[in-house]
């Protein structure tokens, strides 16, 4: 993110990404490129907080289903093994 200080300089700042957004699908990313509000800083902003709760809601769903996809992996691999 880049922000223009009040003498005009231009800064540029970084935020950590969380572990969760690996489970963003590239679906959502897709539909939030293409329909992201572009028009004016404010509605960029605003429209952006809007989307947060459901992509953070698909998100965690999409963690908990890949953990059981991983434990059902394990459970089936070790009924092979018995």
């Amino acid at each position: 993110m880049q922000i223009v200080r009040h003498d005009r300089t231009l800064e540029q700042i970084v935020f950590p990404i969380p572990e969760i957004c690996e489970y963003i699908t590239s679906d959502t990313k897709v539909r939030i490129l293409n329909t992201a509000e572009r028009d004016d800083q404010g509605s960029k902003v605003s429209d952006f907080f809007e989307r947060t709760e459901d992509m953070f809601n698909e998100m965690k769903w999409q963690k908990k289903l890949r953990g059981n996809i991983l434990s059902v992996r394990e459970d089936t691999y070790s009924d092979t093994r018995l």
